[in-house]
């Protein structure tokens, strides 16, 4: 099958995209589930924390197959302070062996952190990152 970027919006979808987490590392010996009920409100833009931020989450799929998945943050609040016009890029996950629908998911996000007026992109260290 063809590997398919796509943006998640109904609450089944972004469960989803929020549980792959458990997927990615669910056979080490230790780890850590998903932390659902914080995340999920945030996604749908339900909780007190997204004000000043606009997420937009991506997955690719191999058919019904989720292979990768990120969230592409713009922080208005970060912004504002740091004067910097920089998008985060949060909740990256890819299942071993995935490197194209990485490539495809990265440049998919890019494009829309670009589209949002960002000029560069930081991962690793923003909103939504647990350690």
């Amino acid at each position: 099958m063809a590997l398919v970027v796509e943006h998640p919006t109904d609450r089944a979808a972004l469960t989803d995209l929020v549980t792959f987490h458990d997927d990615v590392y669910r056979s080490r010996g230790a780890f850590w589930g998903a932390f659902v009920p914080f995340q999920l409100p945030v996604l749908t833009g339900e909780s007190p924390f997204v004000a000043d931020r606009r997420f937009h989450s991506l997955r690719v799929r191999d058919g019904e197959r989720t292979l990768a998945r990120v969230v592409a943050v713009i922080d208005e609040r970060y912004q504002r302070h740091w004067r910097e016009t920089i998008g985060h890029l949060v909740m990256f996950e890819a299942l071993p062996g995935t490197r194209e629908a990485v490539r495809l998911l990265m440049d998919a996000a890019c494009e829309w952190l670009a589209a949002q007026g960002a000029t560069a992109a930081r991962a690793g260290s923003g909103v939504l990152e647990f350690p």
